[in-house]
């Protein structure tokens, strides 16, 4: 019997359609946030695309072996606020993006704004060219941290930004960001659960990293500012999206993406970066899941045979076999042998006694609610 307790857990990175990503960093923002520096996190000059460069990449994107046949296509405008490009700007990258949904190569658009830079007029003309999703950077619902990291915009125009766009026929997606000037553990978790109460579409979860030339690599030298370190973003991270896929919301990115800019020495000063980050979240809240069900057996045998998906291998084995060695010394165990098993769901998992094949298979419960258990 599977555990369906576990069925929720979202695997995959992205949403169904396949996107195409164009980046306008930092364009179209009226305040510099204290974190920013989206030519270093987009890899991409903070210059406006032309025809021939926005073509181009389109064709590429369109001819690319990771785009599965029949799947939609989505062209995406990230790393600037959209909404307040300057209107001749936003008209030009709609109706590029409108020219390639007319010859059917592209099926929507979406794109990233704030908070405040929102109303029902420009939302009913978006979605009059194209535009099916439009995400959202919160990154906090908490106004001392809004306005530590200069946002500009409050947590209350959030909440109205995410019920204005809830009356149209639109995706809607909210960015967050952890570990930011002035919040803890408990703030970015009651943030999570706010968010969850405002039921977007999906979620993206990045930690907060110190970039060269920005006001917060000044804070850190000054002593005024203390990253998270990588376990604790893992960690906080993961408690996050166990309350996400509780609430059946998906979390389609976690952390930022990896590219040669990212490594320390570069741009990166500080701050929890992974090149796997995902993954190691994922992992994280797939062992404290094991844990806390495998925990409740008592006595446990020396020996046990734990059955998972075939995807969730590298989750349950971890960096040099880290999970795995984790979970025999606080179960303490004497040996623990993985064994895949293609019935299984990506997330689920079920036990038995390692000394005879064939006995009982054990399912256990395992509770969602990371606020009561460790």
């Amino acid at each position: 019997m599977k555990n369906t307790l576990n069925s929720t857990v979202n695997h995959k990175e992205h949403l169904n359609p396949f996107i195409i990503p164009f980046f306008i960093p930092q364009m179209g923002c009226i305040f510099h946030c204290l974190y920013c520096h989206q030519e270093t996190i987009t890899q991409s000059p903070k210059k406006a695309l032309n025809w021939k460069t926005f073509s181009c990449v389109l064709e590429a994107g369109l001819s690319s072996k990771r785009k599965k046949p029949g799947q939609e296509v989505e062209i995406a405008f990230y790393g600037g606020t959209f909404t307040n490009l300057p209107l001749s700007y936003q008209e030009q990258l709609l109706t590029w993006g409108a020219h390639f949904i007319s010859q059917k190569k592209v099926t929507s658009l979406r794109l990233s704004t704030r908070p405040d830079a929102l109303s029902e007029k420009k939302i009913e003309q978006l979605i009059t060219v194209g535009v099916r999703t439009i995400e959202l950077g919160v990154q906090s619902l908490n106004d001392e941290v809004l306005s530590l990291s200069n946002r500009g915009h409050t947590a209350q125009d959030a909440i109205q930004a995410l019920a204005l766009l809830k009356k149209f026929p639109i995706k809607i997606g909210v960015q967050l960001m952890m570990g930011l000037p002035g919040d803890n553990a408990e703030g970015f978790l009651k943030t999570t659960k706010e968010v969850i109460a405002l039921e977007p579409d999906f979620v993206r979860i990045y930690p907060t990293i110190v970039f060269q030339d920005t006001p917060l690599a000044q804070w850190l030298q000054e002593g005024r500012y203390h990253p998270l370190s990588l376990d604790e973003a893992v960690y906080l991270c993961s408690r996050a999206l166990e309350l996400f896929e509780a609430a059946q919301i998906k979390v389609v990115r976690l952390g930022l993406q990896d590219h040669n800019g990212m490594h320390s020495g570069n741009n990166l000063i500080a701050g929890p970066f992974h090149p796997a980050f995902g993954s190691l979240v994922r992992g994280e809240l797939f062992i404290r899941k094991i844990l806390r069900g495998l925990k409740s057996q008592k006595p446990l045998p020396s020996e046990i045979v734990i059955q998972i998906a075939p995807k969730d291998i590298s989750y349950l084995l971890g960096d040099k076999r880290r999970n795995l060695h984790r979970l025999t010394q606080e179960l303490k165990v004497n040996r623990i042998e993985l064994k895949v098993d293609q019935a299984l769901s990506p997330g689920t998992w079920r036990w038995k006694l390692a000394t005879n094949s064939k006995s009982q298979i054990i399912t256990v419960p395992c509770p969602l609610n990371p606020d009561i258990l460790p």
